[in-house]
């Protein structure tokens, strides 16, 4: 049997947002490249004369074994004790302009502390029926990313931005999760003062 796959260095160059009624052609490209494999993601559209690259990135493949420990849920939310009321967290991402519709509002739960956060996501029921079509929904992949934002320490100025995500220096999916998910993220620190980025380590487990 072949070996499962993760991908590394994952960097969005350039978005692909849609209007409404707007086509695009897109295209995953991956290509041998020394012992591994570069992955590309271009889109063209009907008036477009060239592709437009969007992703880059490298295949992984993955190993029994590579799975990293995880920490039980129960014992990181223990020691995060600060909760934060799901509506509350929802309300501030609107405020920042990330007006969140009732699909992409999967967080059920949101424990931090300065630096580290856990949340629990699941499928909102109208999408239950997609809960097969995918390793894990991508409502769902947004909701494990959302407490990020409440790691950050009260009174960092990054709190009242919005973010998008940029890069993934390694993803790599050991299993698929259709139910419910718990993302527990801990803070990177970045030794420039000045930097205005979050580098966070995120590890979800399923329920």
């Amino acid at each position: 049997a072949g070996a499962a796959a993760g991908v590394d260095d994952f960097f969005i160059h350039r978005p692909l947002p849609l209007a409404h009624g707007e086509t695009r052609t897109v295209q995953t490209i991956v290509t041998a490249a020394g012992a591994g494999h570069a992955l590309e993601i271009q889109s063209i559209g009907p008036n477009d004369g060239d592709w437009t690259l969007h992703v880059t990135g490298q295949v992984a493949s993955l190993r029994p074994g590579d799975e990293a420990a995880t920490e039980r849920p129960d014992a990181i939310a223990a020691r995060c004790d600060d909760e934060v009321p799901v509506q509350r967290h929802y309300d501030e991402l609107s405020e920042r302009g990330a007006d969140l519709r009732q699909r992409f509002r999967t967080a059920t739960r949101l424990l931090r502390r300065d630096g580290e956060s856990i949340g629990d996501a699941s499928l909102v029921p109208a999408l239950q029926h997609e809960a097969l079509l995918y390793p894990m929904h991508p409502t769902v992949i947004d909701g494990c990313l959302q407490p990020i934002l409440a790691a950050l320490p009260d009174g960092d100025e990054r709190r009242q931005r919005s973010y998008l995500p940029q890069s993934i220096g390694r993803l790599h999916p050991m299993r698929s999760a259709a139910g419910p998910v718990s993302s527990h993220v801990v803070l990177r620190q970045s030794a420039n003062v000045r930097d205005t980025r979050i580098v966070a380590d995120i590890k979800v487990t399923d329920q």
